[in-house]
């Protein structure tokens, strides 16, 4: 299965190390990843970074959950905490060796790239283009996706795997 492969591929990076890279480099730290419960709290198209839209893009909106030792995320409900594994919510992830992308592995067969734009402690921001507000035929905006540590105690625990054997 391609998730054993995962360590050997986050080992890898494609870029060599200048001070010129060092300096368009943004703050990403992927042992920031599973270290919280992550919430969406804001989504802006790119040509209006000061508007949150993210009433408008229900599909990226959610509460998640990321393990660095089986490299397994999930996603629920923000509203009553159900998972949305059988919906596809549910995968294997990796960060490029490049620190540039995240590219989840869903249980559905779906495999989804995501720009980094910043990943610390505090924040989990990525970007990707999209149908304006998801409509299908709608011309393509770039989105960024905003998520700060969820602030409501409450366990979240993986499903069982359920992806086809």
């Amino acid at each position: 299965m391609f998730y054993k492969c995962i360590p050997l591929l986050l080992s890898f990076s494609t870029s060599i190390i200048t001070p010129a890279v060092l300096a368009k480099q943004k703050e990403i730290y992927p042992d920031a990843l599973p270290s919280n419960v992550w919430q969406t709290t804001a989504v802006y198209e790119a040509q209006n970074m000061s508007l949150n839209v993210i009433d408008k893009y229900p599909g990226v909106v959610g509460v998640s959950i990321w393990d660095a030792n089986t490299n397994r995320f999930e996603y629920f409900d923000p509203t009553d905490w159900t998972t949305r594994a059988k919906n596809g919510g549910a995968g294997y992830f990796l960060i490029t060796g490049n620190k540039r992308e995240q590219i989840n592995f869903f249980d559905n067969g779906v495999v989804l790239a995501r720009t980094l734009e910043k990943l610390t402690p505090n924040e989990f921001t990525y970007s990707r283009t999209v149908p304006r507000e998801m409509k299908s035929g709608a011309p393509d905006v770039t989105i960024f996706v905003v998520h700060t540590p969820l602030k409501v105690e409450h366990q979240f625990t993986f499903s069982p795997n359920i992806e086809k054997k």
